[in-house]
């Protein structure tokens, strides 16, 4: 079930292409590790969101090409900078919450950000601050 829910949103609903870098949050949990293993059996690669350092060395072992942890602070920077500025191609979202916000301003303009919320990056047309403001009122949907 793992790899249908990661391949279902990165491809048939993400579009994951060959070459495209992907962001995935709770990265050591089995949809978290299936989206990384969809990603790079496709030729696309995964930077891990994470919390726990401890967790770096088996996610990069599983095949993320970089971890970030994000309880440090600079998630957006850090995907930025590998990113030459554009943001990550596709955002899978398996925590859904505050931290959705950081997540889509990480994500390229015309990205899509697959999450328990129902917002792409594109569906905006403001750019990253209408968007924040689009997951804010999703999240007090929930």
């Amino acid at each position: 079930m793992p790899y249908l829910t990661a391949y279902g949103a990165l491809v048939d609903i993400g579009h994951l292409r060959a070459d495209d870098v992907i962001l995935v949050t709770a990265p050591a949990s089995s949809v978290g590790l299936a989206a990384i293993q969809v990603a790079i059996r496709l030729g696309a690669s995964a930077i891990a969101v994470t919390d726990d350092d401890a967790a770096s060395e088996r996610l990069l072992e599983a095949g993320a090409a970089e971890v970030v942890n994000a309880s440090h602070g600079g998630l957006v920077d850090v995907v930025m900078s590998r990113m030459a500025g554009r943001g990550a191609d596709i955002t899978f979202d398996a925590v859904a919450g505050p931290g959705v916000q950081l997540l889509a301003a990480a994500t390229k303009q015309d990205g899509s950000l697959r999450s328990r919320l129902p917002v792409r990056r594109s569906d905006t047309t403001a750019g990253p601050r209408s968007y924040a403001a689009g997951v804010h009122q999703a999240l007090h949907r929930l």
